[in-house]
């Protein structure tokens, strides 16, 4: 039986999502962990919580939302449930910032911050996270245990998305230029690590976001480097993979989730300039 869903466009970007291959026991573990999610986020907000727990709010209710609405948005479909490619992105929005945040929902969270006094204080304790990253230098290439990159990619999108969030409440364009940093750092790294898929498509989730968040900023060079390292480092390497009989793809676990949520999310950051092989990986 096909499901299909609807996520508001101010998330993703994009409003119809097809998931015709899920099947019932793994939409229902997908939304549980969602559920619980967002049950341990209002815990830790009414009771106020430590620095740390608030931080992991912010990356555990934003990551788990995109990877549940990506997974829903790239599974296979069944034999005879098709849909066209050219119809995939008929409802991409057209500015920027078009994933996970837009002006709307900002005016929003600087009108809770202005108005209520505990958000006011959770976003004065971002901040200053977001202060002491100023004088940090970017992330390097490396691979610590032989394997993994994931540490350096995980860094990297936390430090985009919290400057990222800092910058476009308070408007001090620091915040953005030293996300910027980090974005053009990973650019310049040799790969993703696509061998431990994990690590590409955290940082293909991590550029993605910068490409979008910040695109006002970027000259036209700054945008191109971006848009080819998510293609050549992060959408390529995936279509590689989708491309295998098996692999995390075909997996019912966490990596099927943040594999395909990282991939859609670079897919629909870049999907105006690069519609082809946007097209092909939310297919």
């Amino acid at each position: 039986m096909e499901l299909k869903t609807s996520f508001p466009r101010s998330c993703l970007g994009t409003d119809l999502i097809v998931a015709p291959a899920l099947g019932r026991q793994e939409l229902h573990l997908i939304f549980d962990h969602f559920h619980r999610t967002l049950a341990v986020r209002h815990w830790i907000l009414q009771t106020g919580g430590s620095a740390r727990m608030r931080k992991w709010v912010l990356h555990a209710v934003t990551m788990t939302a995109a990877l549940l609405a990506f997974t829903l948005c790239i599974s296979t479909p069944q034999a005879g449930q098709t849909m066209e490619r050219a119809q995939i992105l008929k409802t991409l929005v057209d500015n920027h910032p078009r994933v996970l945040i837009n002006e709307s929902i900002l005016d929003q969270v600087r009108h809770r911050i202005d108005t209520k006094a505990d958000v006011a204080r959770w976003y004065d304790h971002l901040k200053e996270e977001a202060d002491e990253l100023l004088s940090t230098p970017p992330s390097h290439y490396e691979i610590p245990d032989g394997r993994r990159l994931l540490s350096v990619s995980r860094r990297t999108k936390e430090r985009i998305r919290l400057l990222g969030l800092v910058y476009h409440v308070d408007g001090n364009r620091k915040y953005a230029d030293r996300a910027l940093d980090e974005a053009f750092a990973a650019c310049e790294f040799p790969d993703w690590n696509p061998a431990h898929f994990l690590d590409t498509a955290e940082m293909t989730y991590a550029i993605g976001m910068a490409y979008d968040w910040f695109y006002l900023l970027l000259d036209a060079d700054q945008r191109k480097m971006l848009v080819n390292s998510i293609v050549e480092m992060g959408l390529k390497p995936g279509l590689e993979v989708y491309a295998q009989p098996r692999g995390w793809h075909k997996n019912v676990n966490n990596w099927n989730q943040v594999c395909n949520g990282g991939l859609g999310l670079g897919a629909l950051a870049i999907a105006d300039v690069e519609p082809n092989i946007a097209s092909e990986i939310l297919d």
